[in-house]
């Protein structure tokens, strides 16, 4: 059997002596889609955060065959290795097209076809080339800074909370751009308040609450958990 494309070993993260996550293990494989849902403060982003080493952890992070807990966050990307920011992170005075080629800071090949690509799966970004990012509306910061992580050619994008302040609408169109993404064989772990969303492009979900896991199985099965259901999907 095929070891984890990401394989996460008691994690913990602490804030002033509090702590976030308390020794979680989880992974994550090959083109698979792996989502962490949870109540805000339950340390999904933390634990995110501490994997693309935004944040001191202790613990086991282990991606690809090889431990990358000590190494520093510049050194992800080149490795195939991507975070989606929650809160986009844009750099709002350059152009959607500035922005997109600043993915590519870890890459020394030649451009090739990565931005048709791009363009390809949000053709708003390609409308949109040569406007300024802070121009943008939400939905489409939001898209753009996916296309930016995707310039790097990623085997593992770590997105975190992508739906979140955005109108139904354009929730609908970045959860079709993940899935399309998906269906190419690039694997994910997505943070998310909205679970529903989540649990319906993942291939398995983890419930976590008060920094610890306490819920795991395929997402489909979760979905029609009925703890899960009366805590985050609003069911009965």
């Amino acid at each position: 059997m095929a070891a984890p494309l990401l394989e996460v070993d008691r994690l913990e993260v602490s804030y002033g002596g509090v702590r976030a996550v308390r020794g979680v293990s989880f992974v994550v494989d090959e083109a698979e889609t792996v989502c962490l849902i949870g109540a805000n403060g339950a340390g999904k982003s933390s634990s995110l955060r501490a994997i693309a080493r935004l944040v001191a952890s202790r613990g086991s992070v282990r991606y690809a065959g090889d431990a990358i807990e000590r190494l520093p966050a510049h050194a992800l990307a080149a490795r195939g290795l991507a975070l989606v920011p929650e809160g986009r992170g844009v750099f709002a005075r350059l152009s959607v097209r500035e922005n997109l080629l600043m993915g590519r800071y870890a890459r020394r090949d030649a451009l090739g076809g990565d931005l048709d690509r791009i363009y390809a799966h949000m053709p708003r970004l390609a409308e949109r080339a040569h406007q300024l990012a802070g121009t943008l509306s939400g939905g489409e910061q939001q898209l753009l800074a996916i296309g930016r992580a995707l310039m790097s050619r990623p085997r593992l994008l770590l997105l975190d909370e992508p739906s979140m302040g955005l109108a139904p609408l354009m929730v609908a169109k970045v959860y079709q751009v993940l899935a399309e993404i998906a269906a190419e064989g690039v694997a994910m772990l997505l943070v998310e308040q909205n679970a529903r969303q989540a649990l319906a492009v993942s291939h398995r979900a983890y419930v976590m609450e008060s920094g610890e896991l306490t819920l795991s199985g395929p997402a489909a099965e979760l979905a029609g958990d009925a703890r899960v259901r009366a805590a985050y999907l609003g069911g009965d």
